[in-house]
């Protein structure tokens, strides 16, 4: 997509939220390409009068706006005057387009990065953050969290951040059967197939009956938004080694391409058809919701072989062990295929993003001011020390010293009245959040089990290896948005092919049948997003 003009734009400013045309009324809108830099560049001297700053922001608990000691601390230390409106979730989208529509766009507000973000971006009600943020270091997250809130080549919003782990799942392998079979952790797809085969058919578990298998699949729901919606549970990540994207869509040349729609998913098709036919797959993985396929994993022990979130690895170590002695896992490098290809999809590094108004960005010391207070969130002032770990939020989770919680001596931070940081707003108080350095221990919990800890940490630092982008990220399809179930009959006919009970012609109508109603129209609707959403 080209850039705006620099020239002033006259518009009517037409903003279409939750399926909700609104249109504000015409004026000058002037390009914003390099407001922020502008304003940020000509900054004056610390103004003397508070900052006045408009802030809204969803929230799943309305705190009590008037005489809140958190906002009266943040005007204080940031010599501005915070107006906050807090928008329940449950009404947000009717209460956000309330105030579009009145003209009132807050200076700054949280917002997930989606078409209706990018439809405020094109029609320059947002700034650009680029240069802004590359002045404050406590918000330089990592290359691959940007992207996901960059259109056009710009950076229109702060992450409010989550890891990039919180999302991949992890390739996870019995140590314990790997030694009795005396086989090495496989690297390539034909060595993974083969150690799938060893697991199901040579007796790892040494009770001298074949009643185990080498994959642990679960089944796919078909529904748009669900994370295994169009493919089994546990077998997103084995895509990649196919050539082919966690994603659901592979960018090539330009170009999204449903996978489905490639011939590589087909081989993929075939390979996971055959592993079925030999019996190598859990043979209720048609039928297992992603719990029963965790459980079966995590707790019964009787696979060989999953992939899945780190966090369900401490289901294992505290399980298995008491009824298998011996029983160990081991993370290992996601399987290289043919190609030479492999991958884990990344998460997407936010619960939404922070953006500034283009008129906010407009006002030197109120960007100034708002991006010292974002600033502040993820800094080490705004932290503590706990056993002799870095800690973060401090405000964002404990509120104000002497007001609802105490530090105590040995460095650790108690609450002390929690009705008051209810009050408080929590979250609201600081909307950005800090990723520790290594980023692998944000999502990693304190255990108890130091064997426990070093394998999540081992799995995440795999998984930091090999996170892929997704192509789609912050791309939307009104198609899709609007038709959840769309992808329904398309993963019955996988489910049927991959157990036998379609053959490979029958597939090929199925699939046609899918681009003729939607698959073909989604595709294109997602590349007319990609146009103007260059990553």
């Amino acid at each position: 997509m080209k850039k705006l003009s620099q020239k002033t734009i006259y518009t009517c400013f037409t903003v279409l939220i939750g399926g909700t045309l609104i249109l504000s009324g015409c004026g000058k809108t002037e390009d914003t390409s390099s407001t922020a830099k502008a304003t940020d560049n000509k900054a004056s001297a610390a103004p003397s009068k508070p900052v006045p700053i408009a802030f809204s922001m969803n929230v799943n608990t309305v705190p009590d706006v008037d005489n809140n000691d958190g906002i009266k601390w943040l005007n204080q230390k940031f010599n501005m005057d915070l107006k906050f409106t807090p928008i329940p979730n449950s009404n947000f989208q009717e209460k956000f387009n309330a105030m579009v529509a009145s003209g009132s766009m807050p200076d700054v507000f949280t917002f997930n990065f989606d078409a209706t973000a990018i439809r405020l971006i094109k029609q320059g009600a947002i700034a650009p953050l680029d240069e802004v943020i590359a002045k404050y270091p406590n918000l330089k997250y990592s290359k691959l969290h940007y992207d996901n809130v960059s259109y056009n080549g710009k950076i229109y919003g702060i992450p409010i951040a989550r890891s990039l782990l919180s999302a991949p799942n992890a390739p996870l392998i019995r140590q314990d059967w790997l030694d009795k079979l005396k086989l090495p952790v496989p690297k390539t797809l034909d060595e993974l197939y083969a150690t799938m085969q060893a697991m199901t058919n040579n007796d790892p578990d040494g009770n001298g009956k074949k009643d185990t298998y080498g994959l642990q699949l679960g089944e796919i729901t078909g529904r748009v938004g669900d994370f295994n919606g169009r493919e089994f549970w546990g077998a997103g990540d084995l895509l990649f080694s196919f050539g082919l994207d966690g994603s659901g869509w592979v960018l090539k040349d330009g170009q999204l391409a449903m996978n489905e729609s490639l011939p590589e998913y087909k081989t993929y098709l075939d390979w996971l058809k055959k592993a079925v036919s030999e019996g190598l797959v859990d043979p209720d993985f048609a039928l297992n919701k992603a719990n029963q396929a965790q459980d079966k994993f995590f707790k019964n022990g009787k696979g060989g072989i999953a992939f899945d979130f780190v966090s369900v690895i401490r289901n294992f170590t505290t399980t298995v062990p008491k009824t298998t002695p011996g029983a160990k896992l081991t993370a290992f490098e996601p399987p290289v295929g043919p190609t030479g290809k492999s991958g884990v999809v990344s998460g997407p590094g936010n619960v939404g993003a922070i953006f500034i108004s283009s008129t906010a960005a407009k006002d030197a010391n109120k960007v100034k001011t708002i991006m010292q207070w974002l600033d502040y969130g993820p800094s080490k002032e705004n932290g503590y020390v706990a056993a002799g770990t870095q800690k973060y939020n401090k405000l964002q989770n404990f509120g104000l010293e002497g007001v609802t919680f105490k530090a105590n001596s040995d460095g650790n931070v108690e609450v002390t009245d929690k009705d008051k940081l209810q009050k408080l707003g929590g979250g609201y108080i600081l909307p950005t959040q800090a990723l520790p350095s290594p980023e692998n221990t944000n999502y990693t919990k304190d255990s108890d089990d130091p064997e426990t800890l070093k394998l999540e940490i081992a799995a995440n630092d795999i998984l930091l290896k090999h996170l892929k982008a997704s192509p789609i990220a912050g791309l939307q399809s009104a198609t899709e948005q609007s038709t959840p179930d769309m992808y329904m009959d398309i993963v019955k006919a996988k489910v049927k092919y991959v157990m036998g009970q379609l053959s490979a012609a029958e597939w090929d109508q199925a699939l046609k049948a899918f681009m003729d109603k939607n698959g073909t129209k989604v595709t294109q609707e997602y590349n007319e997003a990609l146009k103007g959403a260059k990553k």
